[in-house]
């Protein structure tokens, strides 16, 4: 019987939390492509305001990158 990790309910064996595998980069974590913002926000890396119909995109993790961040990001 496998052990499950009490945090992701994986398989501790096939678990990155219970492997302690780091974090990959901010540059590998999915970011999405640019695209206009259609409601105003704040930038997820540095907290800077954004307005509706700047360009922004997704931080991979549930938040946007506003345009003070996301232009330098390939």
């Amino acid at each position: 019987m496998s052990t499950r990790c009490a945090v992701t309910d994986l398989d501790v064996l096939g678990c990155a939390h219970c492997r302690k595998v780091p974090d990959p980069p901010r540059e590998h974590r999915g970011l999405g492509r640019l695209f206009t913002a259609a409601y105003p926000g704040r930038c997820a890396d540095c907290d800077e305001r954004f307005d509706e119909g700047d360009r922004i995109r997704a931080d991979g993790e549930g938040g946007y990158l506003g345009p003070c961040c996301a232009d330098g990001v390939p």
